[in-house]
Formats: structure tokens, C-alpha cells, sequence
């Protein structure tokens, strides 16, 4: 099939928009936050829920389209079944090389189903609809949550703000923590002198998550969408902060500065960017000289930081005795009871790219990297390749291979190859 007939330009008389757009976008980026392993799902064991709800949401925004404006079945189709097929394929060669192990592992569900879902969504709905409309409303509805939550966050750590009811999670082995609406969630707190403060984990389970989550969608608006919002991006910022996270700290130096750096160079006005830019730079060494004391100084003084280390590093020598396919999806007592259990005191990861090798190998691994390297590959914008970059770094450093939102974003690297020029 001719490559013209998946060009962007095919897809954009579609831009035009009408209160059920409004509608759908809604649902669809409600459902993927309630499935990017938020506290409405995980606090009463819906995670897989959460991805029916976000597989029937988006099948229902496909085929809406596709009812409105037929022609983009035999436009949309194609793409969307040979990502599925590569999924399954993917899924049973792991599964046979485990005896049929792990068949119906929940990681399926979104990345055989939801994952071309919301290629065939995003197709439908044409480049300029969903650089222009779609992502600059999950920014501003992801802004408004974030504003809440540092809301609660400072009337409960400044005012004493009691909670409005209790929940409990299994994240956090099952303790009871203090909600504010579902909107902000009293999970970790971190010393400061003689007292502590609440991280604002929003409705996450823990500071990392929620880290993710803002990251991406700051990224989101500084380097993905044409116009950036820049009350959102502050909002998000300020969220960002209030994590009281090392992992969202680094994300705002990245971010920003990638930004910044990328405007100031194609500034029109050459004098004024070398200023500019000579300015920046030094204002990233200070900020990094700080940054990289603080990182060396949780790496090598705080249990958080030594866990991410040595869960790298063993991880990668776990995964090199069985390379090819993992262990399986079904293998976490094995690989607690053989390896993780002489050197950490509990279950768990810290490494989405470790939990796929570990588990399932390098199939499972190149499911996540391909839409990533196509990403960065086939973007002809630096910030958009940027963007790529993060969403490689998030992956290596953060337990992200069921983060709906991540999920999202790697459909965006897929439609990028499909829209390449």
C-alpha cells in the first residue's frame, strides 16, 4: 500500500470538532488516568478494570469515527492490526518458550488491544486534531487535578487539614492512609529538621508515579504541543515540586532546559539567543552541580537510592541467564526465591526496561523500545525527538510498563512513523 495514502494531511479534514468530541476526549483521558496505576484503581484491586474500562472507552471513540467518516477504515485498519499481530506474536512466543505460561498476563490487555486502540483513535482523528486539541486537553484536565492536590497538599502539611476518610491500598501493604476527595492522598512524607512533610503523591500511589505522571504531561506541553500553555506548565511544575522526589526534580531540569534551549536556538534573533543561551547554561551548571549532590547523596546514604541501583545492576545480571525470552510472567516467586531475596527485603521493581527483561526478554523489551526509536527517529521536530529521549529515560528509571498514560505515548510514536514526511 502506497505510503501517501497514510500521509498526515490524509487524516486532517477531520480537525473540525463538535460537543461529542468534547465528550469522548473526556472519557478517553479520564480512563487513561484512572489507568496510569492510580489510587481509584489500585486501592480496591481494579487495576484490571481500569483496562477494560480504557479498552471499551477507546474501542467506543474508534469506531464512533469510523461510523462518521467510513473511508478511514480501510485508512486506520492496516496500522492498527499489524501493531496487534506483533503484540500476539510477541505474547505467545513468551508464553510458549514458558509452557503457556503467562498467556493471559494483564500487560496483554494493554498492549495488544489498547495500544493499537489508540493508534486507530489518534489516526482517526488526524495530526492537527491531536497536536492541537486532543493533547492540549489532557494537559489542561491533568492541570486541574494537579492543582487540586497541591491544594490539599498545603492545607494538610501547613494548616493541619485533617483527611476526610481513610483508604487502603496493597501498594503500601495494605495500610490505611488519609484521602482528601480522592484528589490527594497522605502515602509518603519525608523529613525536613524536626518535622515531616507529605509528598504530594496526588492520586498516585507513591512520589515516583506521580512523578511520572506530570513529567510526561509537562513534556506534553513544552515539547509536543504546538502552543504551550504556560499556566499549565506551572501548575505542573509546582506539582512536580511537591513530589519532594529526586526523580521529579531531574524531569523539570530536563524538561525546562531542553525547552528553553531548543526555543533559544531557533530564536530569529541570533545575538539575543547566544545571550540568552550563555545565561542558560550557566544557570544549568549550578543547578546540576546541585543536582548531582543530591543524587549522589540518596545513592549513597538512603535505601530508596541504593534499591534503584542495585536493582539495575542485578537486574541486568538476572536477566543474562535466560536473555532471550525472561523468566515469564508467571516466575515472581522463583526470582524472588533465587535471586532478589539476597539482596532486597521485599518484592518489587524499580525498572520498567529490568521488569521486561527479566521477565520476558527481548520481545517483550523491543515492545516498548520500537515506538520509542521511531519516535525519536521519524519526529522531524528536536523537541518532539526530545520528548522521545524522555520517555526513554522515564522507562529505564520507573516501573512504567502498565502506566496508561505511558502506554498513550508510545502510540505516539508509532503514528509518528506513520506520519512521517
Amino acid at each position: 500500500m502506497k505510503y501517501q495514502e497514510y500521509a498526515a494531511s490524509v487524516f486532517d479534514n477531520c480537525v473540525k470538532e463538535n460537543k461529542a468530541d468534547l465528550i469522548l476526549d473526556f472519557f478517553l483521558i479520564l480512563t487513561i488516568i484512572y489507568n496510569s496505576n492510580s489510587v481509584w484503581a489500585l486501592a480496591n484491586d481494579q487495576f484490571a478494570l481500569s483496562c477494560f474500562a480504557l479498552f471499551g472507552v477507546s474501542l467506543i471513540y474508534y469506531l464512533y469515527y469510523l461510523m462518521q467518516k467510513k473511508y478511514l477504515l480501510q485508512k486506520t485498519l492496516v496500522p492498527v492490526l499489524i501493531v496487534a499481530c506483533a503484540t500476539i506474536i510477541v505474547q505467545l512466543s513468551i508464553s510458549l518458550a514458558h509452557n503457556g505460561e503467562g498467556l493471559l498476563n494483564g500487560s496483554w490487555i494493554q498492549l495488544t488491544f489498547i495500544l493499537p486502540l489508540f493508534i486507530g483513535c489518534m489516526l482517526a482523528r488526524g495530526k492537527e486534531y491531536v497536536y492541537n486539541i486532543f493533547l492540549l486537553r489532557v494537559v489542561k484536565i491533568s492541570s486541574v487535578l494537579c492543582g487540586l492536590s497541591i491544594l490539599f497538599w498545603i492545607l494538610c502539611n501547613f494548616f493541619g487539614m485533617p483527611p476526610v476518610s481513610q483508604t487502603s491500598l496493597n501498594w503500601t501493604s495494605g495500610s490505611s492512609m488519609g484521602s482528601y476527595y480522592n484528589l490527594f492522598y497522605q502515602i509518603q512524607s519525608i523529613g525536613f529538621g524536626s518535622s515531616n512533610l507529605w509528598r504530594n503523591v496526588s492520586i498516585f500511589p507513591e512520589s515516583p508515579q506521580a512523578a511520572v505522571f506530570y513529567g510526561l504531561m509537562l513534556g506534553i506541553d513544552l515539547l509536543l504541543i504546538k502552543k504551550t500553555n504556560y499556566v499549565c506548565a506551572i501548575t505542573l511544575s509546582i506539582g512536580l515540586f511537591t513530589a519532594l522526589s529526586t526523580s521529579a526534580y531531574l524531569y523539570l531540569l530536563f524538561l525546562w532546559f531542553s525547552f528553553l534551549f531548543i526555543k533559544l536556538i531557533n530564536n530569529s534573533n541570533k545575538n539575543e539567543a547566544k545571550v540568552l543561551i550563555s545565561a542558560l547554561l550557566i544557570v544549568l551548571i549550578c543547578i546540576s552541580c546541585v543536582a548531582i549532590r543530591i543524587v549522589s547523596s540518596k545513592i549513597s546514604g538512603s535505601y530508596s537510592g541504593l534499591t534503584h541501583l542495585t536493582d539495575i545492576t542485578e537486574g541486568v545480571r538476572i536477566w543474562l541467564d535466560n536473555p532471550v525470552f525472561g523468566f515469564g510472567f508467571e516466575s515472581d516467586e522463583y526470582i524472588w526465591s533465587h535471586y532478589l531475596i539476597n539482596y532486597r527485603s521485599g518484592m518489587g521493581y524499580t525498572s520498567g526496561l529490568i521488569f521486561c527483561l527479566i521477565h520476558g526478554g527481548i520481545p517483550f523489551l523491543l515492545t516498548y523500545i520500537i515506538p520509542i526509536v521511531f519516535f525519536f527517529t521519524f519526529s522531524s521536530d528536536a523537541l518532539h525527538k526530545t520528548f522521545a529521549i524522555f520517555l526513554l529515560l522515564i522507562y529505564i528509571t520507573v516501573v512504567v510498563q502498565n502506566f496508561g498514560l505511558f502506554i498513550y505515548c508510545l502510540s505516539l510514536g508509532y503514528i509518528s512513523f506513520i506520519w512521517r514526511k
